[in-house]
């Protein structure tokens, strides 16, 4: 939206992940971490931006977190 690549890098939190299971945390076992699973969003951040780009993404951010 408004042209600014986003994604969800961990969409699974890693304790519930395969490469953990013998682990054997179950969901719910690590609430803060699940909680940022389903509700952390990553935003463009590299070294090639340009301080038009950035400004851009801030106005964006700003502009969401006030509604």
């Amino acid at each position: 939206m408004h042209g600014i690549g986003t994604l969800i890098h961990y969409p699974v939190p890693p304790h519930l992940s395969q490469a953990y299971e013998y682990l054997g945390l179950r969901e719910g076992s690590l609430t803060i971490t699940e909680r940022y699973a389903r509700e952390v969003l990553s935003l463009p951040l590299y070294d090639g931006m340009i301080p038009d780009e950035v400004s851009y993404v801030i106005e964006m951010v700003n502009r969401f977190s006030v509604k």
